[in-house]
């Protein structure tokens, strides 16, 4: 009996490690077979290489996925480049992912589902060349490491979210029942709705000052402390809770600026305004105002009854104004400054005046959300350079003849053309 104990405990110390390259007549389970292998319960540690179905994810779920512990896809060619809703659920089994180049999406509402209740995975990760995904320490992240995506859920201990990210995306942590904190740095802005969902042995949470929007249900159960400088959270009883907020006009002279008006009105705190309604004259300092005291805060911008010194959206007018999704530009508006919009992330509508003859340099640059805009159709050569770069347009949104027929849309060099390639 001692014998035959020893003999298997030796064998569970066994792991055998394979690679396989894959064919679109050859299925894993066959590949598995020429290669001598009868039980694929006994393969620890795989790589694949060549064409990846959904029937040979199905049968790692099936087959492999209690003992799996490591599965390198880096070269990997996946069917329509992305995995199914349920490619490698219940794999508890598996510790260590690398991801496709190949697989741009995940099918589902978050990345993680395709990974649901593999309990014992700590680490995904991508390869530095991947188009699309970044990791750092075995987290998931999106290729300008700004975005958390997926946090595996076999983490443990503590976390600390590196200091590039700026948004904690939808069921980033989702099911992270290990994990015992998680550090949020002061360069998050953003977390969407649920993002900690079910990490049961996580309690507590500091919200920075930074973070202006944060979804549903979050923190419910949790011990919340806020920094006291969040312009748009509060804790009470260790409880999150949302600031007070207004909806205001004002009126600017040159006696009188946007801080002052604001005061005036008894706006002691100029974050709380979410709805800024803009009249007289607009100077650069009313726009430097906003950038430093309301950027984040600020949601919608009209200034439809306002107009600008000489006319023209000063340079870097509203640079970084993360919160804003909506602007109204004054109709007597003839030109947008150097990087007057530059980084607006939350921007999706824009205005443009019919008199608009000049678009500077970046002055659109890093509005990603912000999907289509009419240009009027006399605008020619006062486009500047990377005016649109970043923007998600799609060429069926250009309505207007004259820049369809003036703008080569297939020279890289355009500043719409590299704005359509990220959609082409």
């Amino acid at each position: 009996m001692v014998w035959v104990f020893v003999v298997l405990n030796f064998l569970s110390l066994v792991t055998m490690k394979i690679t396989l390259n894959l064919t679109p007549e050859l299925r894993l389970e066959q590949a598995l077979k020429n290669a001598g292998i009868a039980n694929p319960a006994s393969v620890t540690k795989l790589t694949v290489n060549g064409t990846l179905t959904e029937d040979d994810c199905k049968f790692i779920r099936f087959h492999m996925g209690e003992t799996l512990q490591k599965l390198d896809m880096r070269n990997a060619l996946v069917e329509n480049r992305k995995f199914s809703i349920i490619a490698f659920t219940l794999c508890s089994g598996l510790v260590h992912v690398r991801i496709p180049n190949s697989v741009i999406e995940f099918n589902g509402e978050r990345l993680g589902e395709c990974f649901e209740y593999c309990s014992g995975l700590t680490s995904i990760n991508a390869h530095h060349d991947h188009p699309v995904y970044a990791s750092e320490n075995g987290v998931l992240l999106s290729k300008d490491k700004t975005e958390l995506i997926f946090c595996p859920e076999g983490r443990m201990g503590v976390y600390k979210i590196p200091a590039s990210v700026t948004k904690i995306v939808y069921g980033a942590f989702h099911n992270c029942t290990k994990l015992k904190s998680v550090t949020i740095p002061d360069s998050v802005t953003e977390i969407e709705n649920y993002a900690f969902y079910n990490c049961i042995n996580m309690d507590s949470v500091f919200i920075p000052v930074s973070v202006y929007k944060i979804g549903k249900p979050m923190f419910d159960e949790w011990q919340v402390t806020v920094h006291p400088d969040n312009p748009v959270y509060k804790s009470e009883g260790g409880k999150l809770k949302c600031k007070e907020t207004k909806s205001i006009t004002v009126n600017l002279t040159p006696e009188t600026g946007l801080e002052q008006s604001l005061k005036n009105a008894e706006i002691d705190n100029p974050a709380s305004v979410t709805k800024l309604t803009v009249t007289g004259m607009i100077t650069e300092d009313d726009c430097l105002f906003i950038c430093a005291k309301m950027r984040i805060t600020l949601r919608e911008l009209n200034m439809s009854g306002a107009w600008f010194e000489e006319n023209t959206i000063p340079d870097y007018a509203f640079y970084n104004c993360i919160g804003l999704t909506s602007v109204i530009i004054p109709e007597m508006t003839y030109g947008i400054g150097y990087y007057a919009f530059s980084d607006c992330i939350s921007l999706v509508s824009v205005n443009i005046p019919d008199l608009m003859t000049r678009f500077a340099l970046d002055c659109f640059f890093g509005c990603t959300r912000l999907k289509s805009m009419t240009i009027p159709a006399w605008i020619t050569e006062t486009i500047g350079e990377n005016a649109f770069r970043t923007l998600l347009f799609n060429s069926s949104e250009f309505k207007n003849e004259y820049i369809m027929g003036v703008f080569d849309l297939s020279d890289p060099t355009n500043c719409f053309a590299r704005s359509l390639q990220a959609t082409e």
